[in-house]
C-alpha cells in the first residue's frame, strides 16, 4: 500500500506489505483459527468495498448512470465477531477476567447472547463450540482452550527473572510496552520490579490486542492506495503438471475472487474499447473502411438488435451474454459469405470443366481421323501386296507309318496332366516284400496289443463299444461318414505300437493319434493330461472338447457288422471272457486270419486286380507273367 502525508510540505511516501494466512477450515478449529479468519473476513469487506468502488468510479468517468451493481455485504460477520458488548471477543474479555469462568461457561455466554444472530450455531451434542458462517462458508470452532489462550499469563516471578536477565535481548522483550499495532515498544528506563497492580495494569488479552491491531491496519488500508495479489496453488502434494479442481475452486472461494466475479458479472463484464470493437464487428454494417467513432460503434449494435448495453467516453459497456450474442451475428455473415463463395466457385469450376470437355472432344475427333485414315492406308498397301505376289504352299507333311511287334514293349497310353512322369511299376517281388513288412508290423502290434493292453480294455468283463479292432483309415472313414457329429471310435494303429481316435467333425474326419507311455498312462498327441485307461480318456473328453478344436466326444460309433468284431485281432478276448479264465493265452498272431467286412474285400480285390495289371505292363514274357500271376494270386 502507498500512503501520502498531506500535513508535511514535503511529499513523502511509504509502501508496506501484508503477507497473511488465508481462510482456514481444519477438522479441528481453534482460537488461533477464529482470530486468522476474523482477520481474513476484514479484508473481505475492504476487498469488495474497493472492487465497489473502482467500478463504480469507472462508471462515473466513463458517464454511465444506470449500472447498479448489488454490494454483497458482510459486516454482520464482522459485528458478531466485534460488536461490544455482545460480541465474540466482547464476552470473550469478560470471561477471561473472571477467575472461576470456563471454557464451558464461555459458550453458555455466548450462545445466550448470539443466539438470535443468524451467522451463528451451537455445536449439538455434548461438545463445547459453535459455528460461524464465514463469507467463504461453516467453520466450527472447539472452544477448549480459549480462556487459557485469550489470558495468555506468565508467573510474576518469571516475568522479574526475563526483565533482569543479564542478556539484554530477553531484558528488551519483557520491559518493552505494547503499541496500537501490537508491536514491542522497547523501554530506556532501568529495570524494576513488577508488582501484582503493576502487572494487571499493562496486561492486555491476547483478542484484544488483536482487534486493536486488526483495526489500525484496516486504517492504513482505507487511507492507502492497495494492490491485491492473490496466490493459487494448483495442489496440496506441490506436484508440477497436477491441477486439482476441487482444491483450486476452494482457495478462489476463500479468497474472494467468486464474489469479485460475481460483482463483475452483474455489472458490465465486457468493455472494449471502440477501435477494438470496430476491429472485430465493423464487417456487420456491410461498408468498407468504417470509422473509428462512438456514431459507428452505436450504428453496429443497433444493426445487431442488441439492448441492455451502454456506451461511454471511449468504450462500451456489455452485459456478459452479449459477447455471444454479436458472435452468433458474425458466425450469420460468415456463413451467408461462405455459401456465395461456394455458388461463385461452383460457376468457375463448371465453366472450366466445361472447357475442357470440349478441348477432350475435339483432341477425340481429331484422333478418330487420324486413326480412319491409318486404317485407310493399311489396307491398301495389303490390297497392293496381295496383287503383286501371291503366296507359294508349303509342302505337305508324311506321318511316319507305326511299326508294331510282338516282342516290343506296349506303348504307354499319353499322359495326362495328373500323372506322374516318374512312375514305374512294382514288380512281383517288391509287392510281395512290402505286404510281408505290412504283415510283420501287424503281427507285432497283435502281440504288444495281447500282451499289455487286452486286459486293460475291457470294461466289466466287456469290450466296450468304442474299440473297433485294427481297422484302416479308409474304412473308419467310411464307417464315420453316415453319423451323427461327434461320434467316435478307437481303433488299434497298424504302423505302431499305440491307438487312433477317429472323431467325425462337421465337414470331415479327424484322427488323433493315442500314445501309450511307459508309465500306462494315455496321452492324445498335442496335449498335456494324461489319464490312467482308455476308459478315463474317453470319459474326460466327452466334458471336455480336444484340442485345438474344442471337439467334444458325444456316441461310440457301432460296428460294420453287429453279429461280430470289426477284426478278428480281438477274438482271443471274447474267447478268455467265455471260458472265465484270465490268462488264457492266444493263438500265435501268424495264424490270425483277419476278417474283414463286404467293402474292405472289394477294396482288397481291386488292389489284387490292379497289381496283375501292373505285371501284364511290366512283363513281356507271357510265361513269366502267368508265373508271376499265380504268386500274387
Amino acid at each position: 500500500m502507498i500512503k501520502h502525508n498531506k500535513f508535511s510540505p514535503y511529499e513523502s511516501a511509504s509502501k508496506g506489505i501484508l503477507d497473511i494466512f488465508g481462510f482456514e477450515n481444519f477438522s479441528v478449529n481453534r482460537f488461533e483459527q477464529l482470530c486468522i479468519n476474523l482477520a481474513n473476513e476484514q479484508l473481505q469487506n475492504f476487498f469488495n468495498h474497493h472492487i465497489f468502488l473502482m467500478e463504480q468510479q469507472h462508471y462515473r468517468e466513463e458517464g454511465v448512470t444506470d449500472a447498479a451493481v448489488a454490494f454483497t455485504n458482510n459486516q454482520p460477520i464482522l459485528d458478531l465477531f466485534l460488536a461490544r458488548p455482545g460480541g465474540v471477543f466482547s464476552i470473550l474479555d469478560e470471561q477471561t477476567s473472571f477467575p472461576q469462568a470456563s471454557d464451558a461457561s464461555f459458550v453458555e455466554k455466548l450462545s445466550a447472547g448470539c443466539h438470535t444472530n443468524p451467522y451463528y450455531e451451537r455445536m449439538r451434542g455434548k461438545d463445547l463450540g459453535f459455528t460461524i458462517h464465514h463469507y467463504a462458508g461453516k467453520v466450527q470452532y472447539t472452544a477448549v482452550g480459549f480462556l487459557e489462550k485469550n489470558r495468555d499469563t506468565i508467573p510474576m516471578n518469571i516475568q522479574n527473572l526475563f526483565i533482569n536477565s543479564e542478556t539484554s535481548l530477553l531484558s528488551l522483550l519483557f520491559s518493552a510496552s505494547i503499541s496500537r499495532t501490537g508491536t514491542l515498544m522497547p523501554s530506556q528506563k532501568e529495570k524494576v520490579q513488577i508488582t501484582q497492580d503493576k502487572a494487571s495494569a499493562r496486561k492486555m488479552s491476547v483478542g484484544a490486542q488483536f482487534r486493536r491491531s486488526l483495526g489500525v491496519l484496516m486504517e492504513k488500508l482505507y487511507a492507502a492506495s492497495p494492490h491485491f495479489i492473490r496466490c493459487i496453488k494448483p495442489n496440496r502434494e506441490k506436484q508440477p503438471g497436477v491441477f486439482q479442481c476441487t482444491e483450486v475452486l476452494n482457495q478462489l472461494r476463500y479468497n474472494g475472487l467468486m464474489e469479485t466475479l460475481r460483482i463483475r458479472r452483474d455489472g458490465f463484464s465486457w468493455r472494449p474499447s471502440f477501435q477494438d470493437f470496430i476491429g472485430q464487428f465493423g464487417i456487420l454494417l456491410l461498408t468498407p473502411d468504417v470509422p473509428v467513432t462512438r456514431d459507428s460503434c452505436i450504428q453496429i449494435l443497433q444493426r445487431a438488435q442488441l439492448s441492455g448495453w451502454q456506451c461511454g467516453t471511449s468504450r462500451l459497456f456489455f452485459k456478459y451474454w452479449h459477447q455471444d450474442e454479436m458472435t452468433q451475428n458474425l458466425l450469420r455473415l460468415r456463413d451467408a459469405a461462405v455459401a456465395i463463395q461456394k455458388r461463385y466457385k461452383g460457376l468457375l469450376c463448371r465453366r472450366t470443366f466445361q472447357n475442357l470437355l470440349d478441348e477432350m472432344q475435339k483432341l477425340k475427333e481429331k484422333q478418330k481421323e487420324l486413326e480412319a485414315e491409318k486404317e485407310r492406308t493399311r489396307r491398301q498397301e495389303e490390297a497392293a501386296q496381295r496383287v503383286a505376289s501371291r503366296p507359294v504352299p508349303l509342302p505337305r507333311r508324311k506321318t511316319p507309318p507305326i511299326k508294331l511287334s510282338l516282342s516290343d514293349t506296349p506303348s504307354e497310353p499319353p499322359l495326362s496332366p495328373f500323372d506322374n512322369p516318374t512312375f514305374r511299376p512294382r514288380l512281383p517281388s517288391e509287392v510281395n516284400e512290402i505286404s510281408e513288412k505290412k504283415r510283420m508290423q501287424r503281427q507285432k502290434t497283435l502281440r504288444w496289443f495281447k500282451e499289455t493292453e487286452a486286459e486293460k480294455v475291457l470294461d466289466r468283463g466287456e469290450i466296450p463299444p468304442w474299440l473297433h479292432g485294427m481297422i484302416s483309415r479308409r474304412d473308419t472313414e467310411n464307417l464315420l461318414m453316415g453319423k451323427e457329429p461327434g461320434d467316435f471310435l478307437i481303433r488299434i494303429s497298424q504302423n505302431r505300437a499305440g491307438y487312433i481316435l477317429s472323431y467325425r467333425a462337421v465337414d470331415r474326419c479327424r484322427h488323433y493319434m493315442i500314445d501309450v507311455r511307459s508309465n500306462g498312462c494315455y496321452v492324445i498327441l498335442g496335449e498335456d493330461r494324461a489319464h490312467t485307461s482308455l476308459l478315463a480318456l474317453v470319459e474326460f473328453h466327452q466334458i471336455t472338447g480336444i484340442q485345438p478344436y474344442g471337439e467334444i466326444l458325444r456316441e461310440p460309433c457301432g460296428k460294420m457288422e453287429t453279429r461280430d468284431l470289426d477284426c478278428e485281432e480281438l477274438k482271443f478276448l471274447r474267447r478268455t471272457l467265455s471260458l472265465g479264465v484270465e490268462n488264457v493265452q492266444s493263438p500265435d498272431p501268424p495264424t490270425l486270419v483277419v476278417s474283414r467286412s463286404e467293402e474292405s474285400s472289394q477294396h482288397y480285390r481291386k488292389s489284387i486286380r490292379r497289381a496283375m495289371q501292373e505285371i501284364q505292363l511290366a512283363s513281356a514274357d507271357g510265361c513269366k507273367v502267368e508265373e508271376r500271376r499265380e504268386s500274387v494270386t
